[in-house]
């Protein structure tokens, strides 16, 4: 049996520096510079455009790109919908997400154009649920083929702005305005286009452009929790990644002031597990020195570890398991 402790939750900090990417298509390929990822073999280069070109059948296909831009942000872009958009027809570009895979998004932010109310709106996914952040005007995409520019901005304090701006009209127009600042990671940026068979080839995006300021941790690691798997190991689950050198190095933990482990193991990237020759103690001290995460930021702290022995009870052993003493005056209780 393990007994484990909550220690701590983690808070992030992040010091901007200016980063941007572009991607036009004129070089007739989407597999370099930059790559992109995902359902690849439903998409092509046509007329320096990306565009959909899927089989003839009722389905969702993306594409994704590596882009950890996220805060003082703008994202720019072109989209065709070759046709009136609807429920079941249309298109999502994600600004933010934090995986390749765009069927399976944790957390992030995406702009939907298309859907039954024909309109381009701003959703966050955080934990796997969406959220409508900004609703667009009704009926802006209700027209027999769309062709528009998207602007979105988002600033230092999180305040977003969608603008597009449809062919032949002269400037943007503001689709609203929010302020949300919940998701501050970004790894990946993405197209997400859902179709039936009779537009499966009717969807284009071009003229990527996306600039501002990726996050950057400069928070030390946190220690969320400890076990005791056994009766000479101690397992510590740290909130995120951890250096896989230095987490490694027995001389960065110290028990009970003068005991290093035999062995430090770092298991699943937030996880390690520490070895040591002799059975611990009931109570004991654990140093941890200089552990740092995979940017660089370092932890020390001090813990108490009680360990619990886990092992099972031998034949004969008396085990008490309750106690009703005889209190005064007398209680309602059995004797025995």
């Amino acid at each position: 049996m393990k007994a484990f402790f909550k220690i701590a939750i983690a808070c992030l900090v992040y010091f901007p520096s200016y980063a941007q990417w572009s991607d036009d298509f004129t070089d007739g390929d989407f597999t370099a510079n930059p790559e992109w990822v995902g359902n690849t073999g439903d998409f092509i280069v046509d007329t320096e455009v990306l565009r959909l070109n899927a089989p003839a059948v009722s389905a969702t296909s993306y594409i994704s790109t590596l882009s950890d831009i996220s805060l003082e942000a703008q994202w720019n872009f072109w989209v065709k919908l070759d046709f009136n958009p609807s429920s079941s027809n249309f298109i999502i570009v994600y600004l933010m997400t934090d995986t390749q895979d765009l069927a399976s998004v944790s957390n992030g932010y995406y702009v939907k154009m298309g859907g039954t109310a024909d309109e381009v709106s701003l959703y966050k996914v955080s934990d796997g649920s969406e959220t409508l952040l900004i609703d667009g005007v009704d009926g802006r995409l209700n027209l027999s083929s769309v062709e528009l520019s998207i602007e979105v901005t988002r600033d230092a304090t999180g305040a977003w702005e969608v603008k597009d701006k449809l062919l032949g009209e002269m400037s943007f127009t503001s689709e609203g305005t929010t302020t949300d600042i919940e998701i501050q990671e970004s790894a990946y940026f993405g197209v997400v286009c859902t179709y039936t068979s009779t537009r499966s080839t009717k969807m284009y995006i071009d003229d990527i452009s996306v600039s501002g300021s990726p996050y950057v941790d400069q928070d030390a690691p946190e220690l969320l929790s400890f076990a005791t798997p056994s009766a000479n190991q101690i397992q510590l689950l740290f909130n995120e990644p951890m250096d896989p050198v230095e987490s490694e190095s027995t001389a960065n933990y110290e028990l009970n002031v003068n005991m290093q482990p035999n062995s430090a193991t770092l298991i699943n990237g937030n996880t390690v597990l520490l070895e040591f020759t002799n059975d611990l103690n009931i109570a004991n001290t654990l140093g941890i020195s200089g552990v740092p995460d995979i940017t660089g930021n370092k932890l020390d702290t001090l813990i108490e570890v009680i360990f619990v022995d886990p092992s099972p009870h031998m034949y004969g052993e008396v085990i008490v398991n309750e106690l009703l003493p005889d209190p005064s005056p007398r209680e309602d209780l059995p004797e025995f």
